[in-house]
């Protein structure tokens, strides 16, 4: 996958977490590439060396958030789900969307 195309990619998994008016939308891009977008930011893509690497990583940056007090408010995969229509739900289905 080239640099630009991870920031275009559509997430094989998303999670959504909201803290008061924050928010932080949490991409599985691929086995190795996770995609963080706080608020309004620029997203940041992390490069894992492995996929052990990337689960423990991802797993830690969850139970992190929680202990700081964010809120998983939405959790989408694309298992049997076209990647735009992932996008399209993730988007509508939060809480905070409405």
């Amino acid at each position: 996958m080239e640099y630009q195309d991870a920031y275009e990619t559509a997430p094989l998994t998303r999670s959504t977490f909201f803290r008061g008016v924050e928010s932080l939308v949490v991409d599985a891009l691929t086995p190795t590439a996770i995609r963080l977008q706080f608020d309004d930011a620029p997203p940041q893509v992390m490069r894992l060396s492995d996929a052990i690497e990337a689960v423990f990583f991802q797993s830690n940056l969850e139970h992190e958030l929680v202990r700081t007090g964010w809120t998983l408010e939405a959790f989408a995969s694309t298992r049997g789900v076209l990647p735009k229509t992932l996008l399209l739900q993730s988007a509508t289905d939060s809480p905070r969307s409405h």
